[in-house]
Formats: C-alpha cells, sequence, structure tokens
C-alpha cells in the first residue's frame, strides 16, 4: 500500500502506515492496490496536537460476466447448424446404403 500526504510518500506491507507531522491541514491520497479499490482514496487530515487515524478500506474488485440475449441466440443457431449437418450426414448415409 502507498500513502501519500502532500509532500511525504510511504509505503507499507502492513495495515498501517504512519506520518509524524506538526499541527496542520494535511490532504492525503492513497493508491490504489492491483484488484482492489480503495475508499477513502483521498481527503485533508487535521493535526491538531493529538494523533490522528484515518481508516482506509481495501475491497476486492470483483467482476462479473454476463451474457446478453444475443449472445445466446448465437449460441442456439450454432447449435442447429450443427443439428442440421449431423441430421444430414445421416440422412446422406441412409441413402447410399439403398
Amino acid at each position: 500500500m502507498v500513502g501519500e500526504i502532500e509532500w511525504a510518500t510511504e509505503t507499507s506491507n502492513t495495515n498501517t502506515i504512519s506520518f509524524t507531522e506538526p499541527n496542520d491541514t494535511y490532504s492525503f491520497t492513497i493508491s490504489p492496490i492491483n484488484g482492489y479499490s480503495v475508499s477513502p482514496s483521498s481527503g485533508s487530515i487535521t493535526v491538531n496536537g493529538v494523533n490522528v487515524n484515518q481508516a482506509i478500506t481495501f475491497t476486492p474488485v470483483t467482476t462479473t460476466t454476463s451474457h446478453s440475449s444475443n449472445d445466446y441466440l448465437i449460441y442456439i443457431m450454432i447449435a442447429a447448424v450443427v443439428i442440421a449437418a449431423a441430421i444430414g450426414a445421416v440422412v446422406a448415409m441412409g441413402r447410399r446404403k439403398k
């Protein structure tokens, strides 16, 4: 995970990134990890004499595959052609044997 607060950038392989900054308001940005969305990905934190925590949530990105009705129509047409070809082959073989 990469965290950036105005001029400082920190990275971490754990669930915590810490900055030590004097009192002020700081903007931050969080770089997403491949395969995850991040929330919030940016914002501001005001330091006023006490430690400040900002929770960041990483959520796995899931993709779903949806088929349109046109996809199914194509599959049905292909199946119909294959079945018709098989029936035609059986009929042709039957006629040759006579």
